[in-house]
């Protein structure tokens, strides 16, 4: 492998741990307040990006689902939103509330 490959490697790889490293900052574990949850019935798409696993289309999801079938009356019903299964919702808990 060439020096200039190399190099273009390195840079793609830090810039990746950099990206993980802010999203991890984000919504880690230890940094958590727990008397802070998302609110799943009030929050607008990009609080609910913040939360572990929920990228732009889930959150996108869940926003449509709360407009279109009402809202969640607790966090075991964010599984009616498409690509949110039984893991995603346990994952969830420590940081999203239903008020």
């Amino acid at each position: 492998m060439n020096a200039r490959r190399t190099s273009a490697a390195i840079l793609a790889l830090l810039s990746l741990c950099a990206v993980w490293t802010q999203r991890d900052a984000l919504v880690s574990h230890a940094d958590h307040d727990p008397t802070h949850r998302v609110d799943i019935n009030a929050a607008q798409q990009a609080e609910l990006e913040a939360l572990p696993r929920i990228g732009p289309a889930i959150a996108a999801a869940i926003v449509a689902s709360r407009e279109s079938d009402g809202p969640f009356a607790d966090i075991d019903e964010l599984d009616r939103v498409p690509r949110i299964g039984p893991k995603t919702v346990e994952g969830l808990r420590p940081y999203a509330t239903v008020r």
